[in-house]
């Protein structure tokens, strides 16, 4: 993905969020046209979404169709894009930003982020580990997007480091 296309998911990720706090009457929700922009510029599958979202695939095609998502399920997708624009930002890469949402990672019990982007607890647990990452208390590996052995701790000397620690030799940090 070059730079042009990354910044284009940004900006779209974070007009999805606008555009909920914007809308003019209380109670409406996001027009449908979000779940295509979300599914276009994250390239995740229309059921990796709805998973991620913890809406039935049915219901996402039944709302396209009326045209308007309920306010919960707009606040889901917003939810969702807070989530991936700040991933983003942390990874500073658009492909590593959704590699990382789509693996396993040990620091949020072995299960990939995007499943937890269904309940505020989840997305907040996953807020949460990009912080760490990126203040350097979870190394990161940007040749494969996750840390070896995907999460550990590194001591205060490396507080910023970022790159592959098996690549720096390091194999258990802060033990």
């Amino acid at each position: 993905m070059d730079q042009l296309q990354e910044a284009r998911l940004g900006a779209a990720l974070h007009q999805l969020a606008a555009e909920r706090v914007a809308r003019r009457r209380p109670g409406q929700g996001l027009p449908s046209a979000s779940v295509d922009a979300a599914i276009r510029l994250t390239r995740i599958t229309q059921s990796d979404l709805a998973r991620a979202l913890g809406i039935p695939e049915r219901t996402l095609v039944r709302r396209k169709r009326e045209g308007t998502l309920s306010p919960e399920e707009s606040a889901k997708l917003v939810r969702f894009a807070r989530v991936v624009e700040r991933a983003e930002t942390v990874f500073e890469d658009a492909d590593a930003a959704l590699g990382w949402l789509q693996s396993p990672c040990a620091a949020l019990g072995g299960v990939r982020p995007l499943s937890l982007l269904d309940t505020e607890i989840g997305a907040d647990s996953v807020l949460d580990t990009l912080g760490r990452i990126e203040h350097g208390v979870f190394a990161w590996c940007a040749s494969c997007g996750a840390s070896p052995p995907h999460a550990l701790r590194l001591p205060p000397s490396m507080a910023k480091a970022r790159g592959c620690m098996a690549d720096a030799g390091i194999r258990k940090a802060g033990r």
